[in-house]
């Protein structure tokens, strides 16, 4: 007989740990900051801290700052410092402005702050093309609405006054902030905003740290800064992160995230009006560095004015390599103006390796709708693979004259399963370009679908579709893809004359919009892709996979709930069980030692990867507990405190003997420490009677 780990007699003693940090705006920095009844108070006292890997800085939800965060101190490569949110309520904001809420009549329909205000233009030209002195770059103001709506401010004036001649405008002189506004802006507005400070979260060169569930608005120049010049740096996760109103349109750095670490995920954010790049990945000389391993996965960017999403690109010679794109949505919402000064045109997104070294960027299942500049910008990248992918028409307002929708000039490229339409009338621009003199390498270009929604205006350069025979037999290419055809969305044709102005945080498009009606000439039309097996909702393409971000055809269906599951929920749930401490080790400890025996007998190990929606196979482990993996053609290393509670489970479940019952109490203690108590039921059975045993490694939580 087998006897288990559990029956022996096991103390769970205390342990060291690292701790738990607590800010509220309405706290205190003289408090010890360990509970959420002795907070701290202000994100300035966090920057001055020494911070150990493990530690955790809490924001209460629904609190501002008016004030900036400087990471203090580096976590480590299983032990990452966190920062994060507590409590209920709205993400906690940080915000680089100040709220002005009170004003002063300074001469007809001109009104100037009570309150003083550095300047936000840092003394440098107010097109934002140059920083000023001190080397700050230009902010700009924001007028928020009472509903949580902002407004842009339009580019500042020169003074004098007289120069406030409409709304929105806006000018700074000798520390004060003066807006045209017909009534008191108090009246009229929740606040101004102008901005005062360079970023909201400097990263300042710290590796090994996670910032999650935190919003960043008004920032001068930078949502997340890293620390110039380039240097080699690893390690850094953003997620479930809003940033938006970041520096002024068109600015020459006004960025969302500015960032170049390796390791590096960017996940699950909503980013939107940023006046230069949402997400600026560009280094600007070389350092001899190789940037690596970067995931950008499941984000919303929306109203860019230069570079709307992803904007990689390298003025030196440096290598980056391993780049993911994934299950992103980027747009344009219908109200965005491309005529000066009110909007710019913006690519959605941009690649130029230029002299720099691009290699193996990957390009699934996202979708660009309704660009005001090219939806997909690539130069020199070698190895670019382009896969189930939507790129559908441009804001029918941009007044700017463009080459294509879709841009690839040199490189080499694999382009498979995308969709293509374009919808502006009268435009004579095609689908997709590569200029001559400049031509990709096209590793594989075929099964696309394209459509013009306008059959005279060319597809592919200099091709009609009425002339698609001519085309696939001239050029070799698309033999497999579908004739030129209307893809069936669900978006309606008449979306961009949706209005704009909607409730703070309604999305102008969802995912669902691009979905495929039945009857789609994308259906089934696709090619198997290796590496890219699920689609947007994590779903299998299977083996003939439709064209497209979506497996299935048909609106998303809403979850069906059973009378059973109704009659279940009905009973009062029970208090949650927490897992304590002492057990988590202790199991870690053994989860280790099997899946270190499993790897080391050649057994193939996968689990299934919550955050990335997909199986992730096991190569490696090292003694840290750090995983080496791969999900389809993208390596990744996975630090052990990064796995969830269900994807212990599932490694677990992986690794556990049929007959094996510490396995199972293993199993079991991971899906009950996660919540996924039907999980879990399986290996309670088969623990038998020492499944009682679990209890001892649970608490209650009221």
């Amino acid at each position: 007989m087998i006897t288990p780990l559990a029956a022996t007699v096991v103390t769970l003693s205390s342990c060291l740990s690292a701790s738990a940090y607590f800010v509220s705006a309405a706290g205190n920095d003289s408090a010890s900051g360990r509970s959420p009844a002795e907070p701290w108070r202000t994100l300035s006292h966090v920057s001055g801290k020494r911070l150990v890997p493990g530690d955790r800085v809490l924001l209460r939800r629904g609190d501002v700052w008016y004030e900036s965060l400087t990471i203090p101190s580096s976590g480590a490569a299983n032990d990452h410092i966190f920062f994060g949110n507590y409590g209920k309520g709205t993400l906690p904001k940080i915000r680089g402005s100040i709220a002005i809420a009170h004003w002063s009549r300074a001469g007809e329909n001109v009104w100037v702050s009570r309150v003083k205000a550095r300047d936000p233009s840092a003394g440098a030209p107010h097109d934002g093309q140059k920083a000023g002195a001190n080397g700050e770059w230009p902010g700009g103001s924001w007028f928020e609405h009472a509903d949580g709506r902002v407004t842009w401010g339009n580019q500042e004036k020169d003074w004098p006054s007289t120069n406030l001649t409409r709304a929105y405008d806006w000018v700074w002189h000798d520390g004060h902030v003066y807006v045209f506004c017909e009534t008191d802006p108090h009246e009229t507005y929740a606040a101004v905003h102008a901005s005062q400070r360079q970023q909201c979260i400097h990263l300042n060169n710290r590796e090994h740290i996670t910032i999650d569930g935190i919003e960043m608005q008004f920032a001068q120049s930078k949502g997340v800064i890293e620390r110039y010049p380039e240097s080699e740096l690893h390690d850094l996760v953003i997620r479930n992160c809003a940033v938006s109103y970041i520096g002024i349109k068109e600015g020459a750095a006004a960025y969302g995230l500015a960032l170049w670490h390796s390791d590096c995920l960017v996940q699950n954010n909503v980013i939107h009006d940023c006046g230069r790049r949402g997400v600026s990945y560009n280094t600007y000389e070389t350092r001899g560095v190789t940037y690596e391993n970067v995931v950008f996965e499941n984000n919303t960017f929306y109203n860019g004015y230069h570079t709307t999403s992803f904007d990689v690109s390298c003025g030196g010679t440096d290598t980056f390599r391993n780049f993911t794109f994934r299950n992103n949505l980027v747009y344009e919402e219908p109200h965005i103006h491309t005529d000066r000064p009110e909007g710019r045109p913006s690519n959605s997104i941009y690649f130029a390796g230029e002299r720099a070294r691009f290699e193996d960027f990957y390009v699934y299942n996202n979708i660009v709708y309704n660009s005001t500049n090219r939806a997909f910008l690539v130069s020199d990248v070698w190895r670019l693979h382009a896969y189930n992918n939507v790129f559908y028409g441009v804001n029918p307002r941009t007044k700017k004259s463009f080459n294509a929708m879709v841009q690839i000039t040199r490189g080499s490229t694999h382009f498979c399963n995308n969709i293509i339409y374009g919808n502006k009338r009268g435009a004579n621009y095609p689908l997709l370009l590569t200029p001559q003199g400049k031509l990709t390498k096209w590793l594989s270009r075929d099964h696309n679908l394209y459509f013009q929604d306008e059959a005279s205006i060319r597809f592919i350069s200099p091709y009609t579709m009425s002339q698609w025979a001519s085309y696939t037999r001239t050029t070799g290419l698309d033999t497999h893809s579908p004739r030129p055809a209307d893809p069936l969305f669900y978006v309606r044709a008449d979306l961009h004359l949706r209005p704009g102005k909607r409730a703070p945080g309604d999305m102008f498009v969802t995912r669902d919009d691009f979905r495929l009606r039945p009857g789609s000439p994308a259906t089934r039309a696709g090619m198997v892709v290796a590496g890219n097996e699920t689609d947007m909702d994590g779903e299998p393409f299977g083996e003939l996979p439709n064209i497209g971000c979506f497996a299935s055809v048909g609106a998303k269906p809403k979850p069906k709930v059973s009378v059973e599951t109704k009659e279940r929920a009905r009973p009062a749930a029970r208090a949650r069980r927490v897992a304590k401490p002492g057990a988590v080790m202790m199991w870690d400890g053994r989860l280790r030692e099997r899946i270190t025996a499993t790897l080391a007998a050649g057994t193939k190990l996968s689990f299934y990867a919550q955050s990335m929606q997909q199986r992730v196979k096991v190569l490696e482990m090292d003694a840290s507990g750090r995983l080496k993996a791969r999900a389809g053609p993208v390596a990744m290393n996975i630090e052990w405190e990064r796995l969830t509670f269900k994807e212990r489970g599932g490694l677990s479940s992986a690794v556990s003997g049929d007959e094996n019952v510490d396995d199972h109490l293993m199993t079991a203690f991971y899906y009950i420490a996660a919540g996924a108590e039907d999980a879990a039921r399986g290996h309670v059975l088969r623990a038998g009677e020492f499944a009682a045993m679990l209890d001892d490694f649970f608490e209650e939580d009221d």
